[in-house]
């Protein structure tokens, strides 16, 4: 399994490659009113508009820094037959890692999420999954399982 890492604040993550379509600099949103805090906005690439969420604000209530290293990952997500792409904003996006999927350890809390971590050269990566528990709760937050744009998440 080939992982992107980044940061969320201070922690690292990781998501694997297979559901990653692109990954392009940050770029500005077009602002939609209404939307939850954490949807930044929609991104127009080749005629497809794209919602992008920054995940420093959904999961740590503060906005991304604008550094660098800030990118927009565009993931693909496929649902009920349909076809659709969703922007995640995130810090230091800067390194490619291979590894096990079975190196990663099940974490559960006891607070309904679990996360895959790996301990990889000394960081504590935390496996990001689309459509898991974290992306469900932004479907959480949104009317009818939708994001603006009309994409959908399960």
């Amino acid at each position: 399994m080939m992982l992107l890492l980044f940061n969320i604040e201070n922690d690292f993550y990781g998501i694997d490659f297979k559901f990653v379509s692109e990954i392009i600099p940050l770029v500005n949103c077009e602002k939609l009113p209404g939307a939850p805090d954490f949807v930044t906005g929609v991104i127009n690439i080749r005629g497809r508009i794209i919602p992008i969420i920054d995940l420093s604000k959904l999961l740590c209530d503060k906005p991304s820094r604008k550094m660098l290293s800030t990118r927009i990952i565009i993931i693909d997500n496929q649902s009920s037959g349909k076809f659709s792409s969703i922007g995640l904003i995130a810090e230091k996006v800067t390194e490619a890692i291979t590894c096990d999927s079975n190196d990663f350890q099940e974490t559960d809390i006891g607070l309904g999420e679990n996360w895959k971590i790996l301990v990889y050269m000394g960081k504590t990566i935390r496996l990001f999954e689309p459509g898991s528990i974290l992306l469900k709760r932004i479907s959480g937050q949104s009317e009818s399982n939708k994001l603006p744009g009309g994409n959908k998440i399960d």
